[in-house]
Order: structure tokens, then sequence, then C-alpha cells
């Protein structure tokens, strides 16, 4: 698993998909679905836009380490041995689609995106420097391009509230440091405690969500390897 995550981590894979194009992406997408992200919320569209919104966080977290060098996907996925990928992904409909549809139910019940930590966990494994990476990932990035229809109201993103508010419970207020501090702390509508438009909206293009969806899934499968 080791050498899969070199690979992926590698600057080589990074520059195959830069974070300039999924930050313009994301900005199309609020500007086509501002409706269904905000006030008419649509549970499909933001189960979309929040595969969207996770590809960089998401790898940042799967690419973060120990104090001791080793990789936190490793020190934290102990729980997908007991899945297969079937549970975390679903075929999409029509016998030539090749982009697989995240298992928003499973993803969510098991934390998937944040490595499947929560908040409930005991200090010994909930106060660790993986912990402090992986919860940062997230916060830097909603702290850039805030996410869109806030965190009450996301499918995959929803754990994130408790997450934080299990470690500033168990580790202390100063155990996340900088991340946390300059974000003002996290609301139920994200970073910050409010809903805000995302940066860089600049009109309505047609976005391929299959693109994005089956990122997300190379992701999972390399966890699972």
């Amino acid at each position: 698993m080791t050498s899969t995550l070199d690979t992926f981590c590698s600057p080589a894979a990074a520059s195959s998909c830069p974070a300039s194009l999924i930050r313009a992406k994301l900005g199309e997408f609020y500007a086509a679905c501002t409706k269904e992200l905000g006030s008419e919320p649509n549970t499909e569209v933001i189960t979309m836009y929040d595969v969207l919104y996770a590809l960089l966080p998401l790898k940042t977290a799967v690419c973060s380490k120990d104090d001791g060098g080793k990789y936190c996907a490793i020190e934290t996925s102990s729980p997908l041995r007991r899945r297969t990928t079937g549970d975390l992904f679903k075929r999409g409909p029509g016998d030539t689609q090749v982009a697989l549809k995240p298992n928003a139910t499973s993803m969510a019940a098991t934390n998937l995106l944040f490595l499947f930590l929560k908040g409930d966990l005991s200090s010994e494994k909930l106060c660790t420097t993986c912990t402090r990476n992986i919860l940062t990932a997230y916060i830097e990035a909603e702290s850039e391009i805030p996410y869109a229809p806030g965190l009450a109201q996301s499918v995959l993103f929803h754990g994130q509230i408790d997450l934080y508010a299990g470690v500033v419970s168990t580790c202390g207020k100063t155990f996340l440091g900088g991340a946390v501090q300059a974000a003002g702390g996290i609301g139920s509508n994200g970073v910050f405690g409010e809903s805000s438009s995302p940066n860089g909206a600049r009109g309505a293009r047609r976005l391929d969500i299959a693109s994005a969806v089956t990122g997300l899934a190379a992701i999972g499968f390399a966890l699972v390897l």
C-alpha cells in the first residue's frame, strides 16, 4: 500500500489534474446550480458537488503523514479491511457507463472523507498528528473556497461538524493550531460559521461530473489496496 500511495502522491500525479482546474470547475458548478446548492437544496446535485469538492482536500489527507513518516491513510484505514469496494461505490446506470457513483450513505456513515475519523474516538486515537493533518486539509480547502451548500446540508462532509467538535472538546482548542484560528472555527454552514459563494465563478459551462466521480473512486480504490 505504501508504494501505491507513493505513486498516487507523487508530483507527477499532481500535475495530471491541477488544483486550478478543479477550483475553476467548482466555480462553474456553483454558477450553474446556485438554487440546487442553496435555497432549494437537491441531494443528488449536492452529492455531485461534494465529489468534485472533495478531490483536493481528500488527496491532501490521503497523502499526509504522521511524525514517523508513515501515511495517515495506513494509520486510519482499518475499517476498510472489513468493507468491500461495492459498499462504497455503485456503478452508474447504463451498460456503457464507466464512472462509479459514490454510495453516499455508506461513505457518510464511515466518515470516509476524513479517513474514518469520528469525534467520539478516544484521545489516544483522536489527538494525533494524523487527525490534525487530515482535518486541517479540509479546513484550509474550505478557507480558500468556501463550501457552497454549508456543511449542515452536505451529503458527504456532514461528519466534519461532529469530528471538529470532538477534536476541540477532547484535544483542546489549540490542538489544530493556525488553520482553525485563521478560519475562525467551523459552524454548521462551514468554515467561518456561515455559507459563502465559492470564489472564481465564471458562468455556467458543462461539467464532466463523471470524471470527478471516477477521481474519487480512484482514491477509494487506492485505500482499499
